[in-house]
């Protein structure tokens, strides 16, 4: 199975989306916000990186640039309450975006539909 870096400030949200992809199979590495998470994606592979948009350290499109200049091929899914973030983060570089509050069905099926992606195509 994967491993899913999550990077969120939110510990709700953190330990909903652990508990959807370890009952999945998968292996999810936690992060509390931007700086974790960069921190977090530069020490271990991971498959999909999920991420928050509105944080209070590094915020999540500023996450998105950062995370592509480090590994152009990293699987990234944006998600947010805000949904006018959510367009710039697929422009400047999320594979996926998800709207909160998070549908389970809809986060599992985007998670399934990066993994079947090749690494490097978007």
């Amino acid at each position: 199975m994967a491993t899913v870096l999550i990077i969120d400030d939110n510990l709700d949200t953190r330990t909903i989306l652990t508990t959807v992809l370890e009952a999945d199979g998968h292996t999810a590495v936690v992060a509390e916000g931007g700086r974790a998470g960069l921190t977090a994606a530069t020490k271990q592979p991971v498959d999909v990186i999920v991420t928050d948009i509105l944080m209070p350290d590094i915020e999540g499109i500023e996450l998105i640039r950062r995370l592509r200049k480090i590994d152009p091929r990293a699987k990234i899914v944006a998600i947010s309450a805000a949904p006018q973030y959510l367009e710039m983060a697929r422009d400047l570089g999320a594979d996926e975006v998800i709207a909160k509050p998070l549908a389970i069905a809809t986060f599992r099926a985007v998670i399934a539909r990066l993994l079947a992606r090749p690494t490097g195509g978007a």
